[in-house]
């Protein structure tokens, strides 16, 4: 049995080393002059520090540790060591070198080190008789903090519009979406408007707000253009800017026109059927108001009341873009038909980039009632009478004078 005295004294013994241990653990050493260079996104950098042995003994040796995580990994190994015993109160220099990673954004982030050693503590305590050394080994950890710098990048990118295919004299909403490809925010973001080339902006606003991008971050806004309606605009030029905390991003944002035929109809100048005639003739001017060419164009009449046609279709081989021909069309007129301009339709189909379109174009005809021939066949009948009554008259003087 352990005597009274011997149990008091390694009681005393065990508290003594248990309240040293924790104190050493919790800060037995330090570190102090924490250096680092600028850190970017992707690149290598060095921690320097030093090791100060805060206690009132020697340590074996100092062992720094970094671990590998998400945002930055050790180069050419995780561990420093100070190769050596540490005096007390002393210092002793070290350095890492790590990689941030490629993706990281700016930002704080720490790094936590983490260091041991060994320390002789306990020393002269007795368990029967013998002098015991005893030896405990010390952790501690300490953030190292990194600042990582950077800076924003703004990407412009035309989304969609609407309608899908932007054509010259058409009203057309652009949608687009400037997004942050850089490691850090862009703040308070407003995008200019310049005046767009061969363009109309319409109510479209000239400045727009977008607010703080975050990298990655996306912003939405959209312009409303009428383009040109020229044949000689092929594309619209939208000079744009985004103006933010870092600086100013500028773009000309390109906007290809589509080349469409467009085809339209209206009645020969002069044009006129007249009610209850048969074989009237109908000339329309089809004309490409477009900026594509129209090819193998097939004209049909589409009629109801007062006329009956008696020719439907009509062909034209080519029409280019501001070019017109005359189609013509023989119709029977109904002889109720009263005195007014009359509406009608051309149903058209036609090639354009070996697609094959149709369409419905509008015109219309004046009727007018067709003159009396009465008069005519009376003139004539009293004309041939008189001609007649004369012819007597003359020859019976020619006979009175043989006489």
């Amino acid at each position: 049995m352990v005597s009274g005295k011997f149990s008091g004294l390694l009681l005393a013994s065990i508290l003594l080393f248990s309240f040293l241990g924790a104190g050493y653990s919790a800060g037995f050493a330090q570190l102090e002059n924490v250096r680092v260079g600028e850190v970017r996104a992707g690149e290598t950098f060095v921690v320097s520090f030093q090791v100060h042995n805060t206690l009132n003994d020697r340590l074996r040796y100092v062992v720094v540790k970094a671990p590998a995580g998400t945002n930055f990994s050790p180069v050419g190994g995780d561990t420093w060591s100070s190769g050596g015993e540490v005096e007390r109160n002393s210092v002793v220099s070290g350095s890492l070198t790590f990689r941030a990673d490629e993706n990281i954004v700016a930002g704080v982030y720490p790094i936590p080190f983490s260091i041991t050693s060994e320390s002789k503590t306990l020393s002269g305590a007795s368990f029967s008789g013998n002098v015991v050394n005893s030896l405990q080994t010390l952790s501690t950890t300490e953030n190292v903090n990194v600042r990582v710098v950077g800076e924003p990048e703004l990407f412009l990118t035309l989304k969609s519009s609407q309608p899908a295919f932007v054509e010259a004299g058409k009203e057309a909403l652009l949608n687009f979406e400037i997004s942050n490809g850089g490691n850090d925010y862009a703040r308070a973001v407003v995008v200019s408007v310049g005046e767009p080339d061969g363009s109309d902006l319409g109510s479209s606003s000239r400045e727009i707000y977008l607010g703080d991008l975050a990298p990655n971050g996306k912003g939405i806004f959209s312009l409303s253009i009428i383009p040109e309606n020229r044949v000689d605009i092929l594309s619209v030029s939208i000079p744009l800017s985004a103006r933010h905390s870092d600086g100013i991003e500028k773009w000309i944002q390109i906007v290809p026109l589509e080349m469409t035929a467009e085809l339209e109809a209206r009645s020969k100048e002069g044009l006129v059927a007249f009610a209850g005639r048969n074989e009237e003739r109908l000339d329309f001017v089809v004309r490409n108001s477009g900026r594509d060419s129209a090819k193998n164009i097939r004209i049909s009449l589409i009629t109801e009341f007062p006329i009956t046609p008696s020719g439907r279709s009509a062909t034209i081989d080519l029409l280019a873009p501001g070019e017109e021909r005359t189609v013509s069309f023989t119709v029977d007129v109904d002889p109720k038909a009263a005195e007014r301009n009359y509406p009608v339709q051309l149903g058209v189909s036609f090639e354009e980039n070996r697609e094959r379109k149709t369409s419905v174009l509008e015109a219309e005809f004046l009727v007018k009632k067709t003159a009396s021939r009465a008069p005519y066949f009376i003139g004539i009948g009293g004309a041939a009478i008189l001609a007649i009554l004369v012819f007597r008259k003359l020859k019976g003087n020619k006979e009175g004078e043989k006489k």
